[in-house]
């Protein structure tokens, strides 16, 4: 009795929040190049206006519902448009599906962490091979935190140990192997 009009009500809020978005102060163009654009959002934005200082670039600031006429009309404004985000292709779906003429990452850039120099090879059309990152140290806690003497002794005592989500949720790694729950954050005390 309450989802269809729950439901009906929530359409109209996208609607509305949609409408809002067209013209929010959070989705700004940042330069003037007519020949190559960019859209992205969060440190994706931050990525590319180091990577490509020429470029004209669409900060989306609220994503969800996306300003597609707002989009429309910077896509139109440049030749080429490169959509650059993290992970799976979310705004270049949405924008695509909306006929929009712009272009996205090759598969291989959907892995592994975005970085100044993968917007340049993005945009760049880069394919080749890329170099193997140097392994890093594993993580584990700081030598001298109060959290290691505790890890151990629950270790030592054989202690079931829900945890929280932190820098202390290293203590399911080695030497200490004592975390056996990780919910979410103040989730120990529940659980």
């Amino acid at each position: 009795a309450f989802a269809r009009s729950a439901h009906r009500r929530l359409r109209e809020r996208l609607n509305e929040l949609a409408r809002w978005n067209e013209q929010s102060d959070l989705n700004v163009v940042h330069g003037d190049s007519q020949e190559l654009g960019i859209i992205a959002s969060g440190i994706a934005f931050m990525h590319s206006i180091e990577a490509c200082p020429q470029a004209k670039v669409l900060k989306l600031g609220m994503t969800y519902p996306l300003p597609m006429e707002k989009i429309r009309k910077f896509a139109a404004s440049v030749k080429r448009c490169v959509v650059i985000e993290e992970g799976d292709p979310y705004l270049l779906d949405a924008i695509k599906a909306e006929g929009i003429a712009v272009e996205g990452k090759d598969e291989m850039y959907r892995f592994g962490e975005l970085t100044v120099p993968r917007v340049r090879r993005i945009v760049a059309g880069d394919l080749s091979s890329e170099a193997v990152p140097v392994p890093g140290k594993k993580p584990q806690l700081c030598q001298g935190c109060p959290h290691r003497v505790t890890f151990e002794a629950l270790r030592d005592l054989g202690c079931i140990v829900s945890g929280d989500i932190g820098c202390y949720t290293l203590g399911v790694l080695e030497p200490f192997n004592a975390m056996d729950t990780c919910v979410c954050m103040g989730a120990s005390i529940t659980v």
